[in-house]
């Protein structure tokens, strides 16, 4: 049972370190700002709020902040300590 245990922990901070790297890759879009914002929170100020005048059209920008914030809680789930 332990010998599982200890072998899933293996596995589990295997993908992590997978996850991590691949996000991190110069092939990523978002490469060099996701270097600097890897230990930051996510926190949107107001200047990158921005209001839509369209439902239906969804923004480049829009698209980026989500992305970024998403891929931000992805990262910070997987490398918790709480399992």
């Amino acid at each position: 049972m332990e010998k599982n245990i200890k072998m899933l922990q293996l596995r589990l901070a295997d993908m992590k370190k997978t996850l991590q790297q691949e996000l991190r890759t110069p092939g990523n879009p978002n490469y060099h700002s996701d270097l600097m914002e890897t230990n930051s929170a996510a926190v949107l100020t107001p200047s990158q709020i921005s209001t839509k005048n369209f439902p239906n059209v969804v923004r480049r920008d829009d698209d980026d902040v989500n992305f970024k914030y998403l891929k931000h809680v992805v990262i910070k789930f997987l490398t918790s300590r709480e399992y």
